[in-house]
């Protein structure tokens, strides 16, 4: 989030933005639970037709809405005992991270090792 507060992004956004990309990973780890535990329980909801199959899926709805609203009011509880205010203005931060020469070496090292291991990968 201060990577986006250095380019002005105002914090309320930055946050909401950091917690949509954070949500999207707890959905998907709930639903896969959600599955695996039906599958446990010998439930294949990949059976049948397909009205079947969309019965399967919507009956797995419920339990993944009760525990993201959980866990929405988990976040919600955890930010306000923080003191966290979305209008607050002029917000402060523990460190101040600056952009050093080793910061962009370190960096440009990095993406090379990325590009490279995935050109290897890609030509055996």
């Amino acid at each position: 989030m201060t990577s986006l507060a250095k380019m002005k992004v105002p914090y309320t956004i930055s946050f909401l933005i950091a917690l949509s990309l954070r949500s999207i990973q707890l959905f998907a780890e709930d639903w896969k639970s959600i599955i695996d535990a039906h599958y446990s329980r010998g439930v294949d909801i990949n059976k049948g037709s397909i009205i079947n199959r969309l019965k399967n899926y919507i009956s797995l709805s419920a339990p993944l809405l009760i525990t993201t609203m959980n866990k929405i009011r988990e976040i919600d509880f955890a930010a306000e005992s923080r003191g966290f205010k979305l209008g607050l203005k002029n917000r402060t931060y523990i460190d101040s991270f600056k952009w050093t020469s080793g910061d962009a070496i370190l960096m440009t090292v990095s993406v090379l090792l990325v590009v490279f291991t995935i050109a290897y990968i890609f030509t055996g």
